[in-house]
C-alpha cells in the first residue's frame, strides 16, 4: 500500500511540473522545427515575449462618453411618455453615463474614459448611450461606439458576414440594446446594501464595448491617436492642419501624413489640449458629487416603484380571478 501510495505521490508531482513548464512554453509561440520547440525557453526568448507583451498593452484609447439621451423625443410612443417622469428621465441620463464610465474603468483596457456634455469633445473612442426604457423595475439602454475616424464600430462587428449587403443591414445595427429587470427580493437582501441594482446592465455594456476593440492593432490605436491630435489641431487651426487629414464622401477620416515634431503651430496646441482635458478632468468631480446625490434618492424611488408594482400586479390577480369566478 505505501508503494502505491508513493507511486501515486511521484505522478502528481510529475504532472504539476509538466504543466508549469507547459506554461513557461506557452509564452512563446513553438517553432514549426519540433527540435527548437523542446526544452525550457532562454532568457533572451522569454525577455522577446515580455517586450511584445508590453508593446500590445502599451497602446490604451481615450473614450469620451456624452451624457445619455434621455428618451424624451418625440418617436416615443405616447404611453411611454405618460409614465416617464422627465426631471427623473434626465437625472438618470447623468447617472448612466456616470456607470458606464466606471464600468469601462474597471475593464482596465483603456486609458481614461470621461463623461462629457456633448459630442464635441476630443478622444479616441466615443460611445453614445440612449435610455429606452427605466421604470424601476425594468432597465433597458441602447448603445453606439464609434472612432474618432468615424467609424462605426457596432455595425462593423454586426455586418463583418453581410458582405455587399452591410450597407443596407448596417443602417439597422447600428446600435446595441441591454435590458436588465430588478426584483423585490435584491432589496430585501441585506448583502445587497449600498449595491445598484441596475450594475448588471452597465457591466454588460462595458464588456461588449471592450469586445469590439479585441482586434484593434498597436499601428491602429496609435493611428486613432495621431487623428484624434490633428482633428483638435484642425478645430483650432484648420489651414495648418487640415492637408495632414481626408474626408471620404462617407464621412470617414483618414490619416494623410503627419506635421513635424518641431512645429511651433503644434507645440502650442498639444498645450492648448492639455488645459483642454484638465477642464474636463474636473468636470468628472462635478458628474461624480451628482452621482453620489442622486444615487440615495434613485433607491429610494426604486424600491417603492416595486413595492407598488407588485400591489398592482397582486391586484390584477385578485381582479382576474373574481372575472373568472363571476363567468363560472
Amino acid at each position: 500500500m505505501n508503494i502505491f501510495f508513493r507511486r501515486l505521490v511521484v505522478g502528481v508531482v510529475s504532472v504539476c511540473l509538466t504543466g508549469c513548464n507547459a506554461g513557461i512554453q506557452s509564452l512563446v509561440k513553438p517553432s514549426s522545427n519540433a527540435s527548437t520547440s523542446i526544452g525550457p525557453l532562454t532568457s533572451s526568448q522569454i525577455e522577446t515575449h515580455r517586450e511584445l507583451l508590453k508593446e500590445r498593452q502599451a497602446v490604451k484609447l481615450d473614450v469620451a462618453i456624452p451624457i445619455f439621451d434621455a428618451g424624451l423625443n418625440s418617436d416615443s410612443s405616447k404611453e411611454d411618455v405618460e409614465n416617464v417622469w422627465p426631471e427623473l428621465r434626465r437625472a438618470e441620463a447623468i447617472r448612466f453615463t456616470w456607470k458606464l464610465k466606471e464600468a469601462l474603468e474597471r475593464t482596465g483596457h483603456f486609458s481614461t474614459v470621461r463623461v462629457v456634455p456633448d459630442r464635441n469633445a476630443t478622444a479616441e473612442l466615443y460611445v453614445l448611450g440612449r435610455i429606452i426604457k427605466s421604470t424601476g423595475e425594468d432597465v433597458e439602454i441602447g448603445v453606439q461606439v464609434y472612432d474618432i475616424t468615424g467609424k462605426d464600430l457596432v455595425t462593423s462587428s454586426r455586418t463583418i458576414n453581410f458582405g455587399f449587403l452591410s450597407t443596407v443591414v448596417g443602417q439597422a445595427l447600428s446600435e446595441k440594446s441591454f435590458s436588465h429587470s430588478v426584483h423585490q427580493k435584491f432589496f430585501d437582501d441585506l448583502r445587497n446594501k449600498g449595491k445598484d441594482s441596475y450594475q448588471p446592465i452597465f457591466d454588460k455594456s462595458a464588456n461588449y464595448i471592450t469586445s469590439l476593440l479585441t482586434d484593434v492593432s498597436t499601428t491602429e490605436a496609435n493611428t486613432l491617436k495621431n487623428i484624434s491630435d490633428l482633428r483638435f489641431a484642425a478645430n483650432m487651426s484648420n489651414e495648418g492642419f487640415s492637408e495632414h487629414l481626408r474626408t471620404a464622401e462617407d464621412g470617414i477620416v483618414s490619416l494623410v501624413s503627419m506635421p513635424s515634431e518641431n512645429d511651433t503651430t503644434r507645440k502650442k496646441i498639444r498645450s492648448i489640449r492639455v488645459r483642454d482635458q484638465l477642464f474636463v478632468d474636473k468636470l468628472q468631480a462635478e458628474y461624480q458629487a451628482f452621482n453620489q446625490k442622486f444615487a440615495k434618492t434613485h433607491n429610494v424611488w426604486q424600491e417603492q416603484t416595486l413595492v407598488e408594482a407588485a400591489a398592482r400586479s397582486k391586484a390584477r390577480g385578485k381582479a382576474a380571478g373574481q372575472a373568472i369566478g363571476a363567468v363560472l
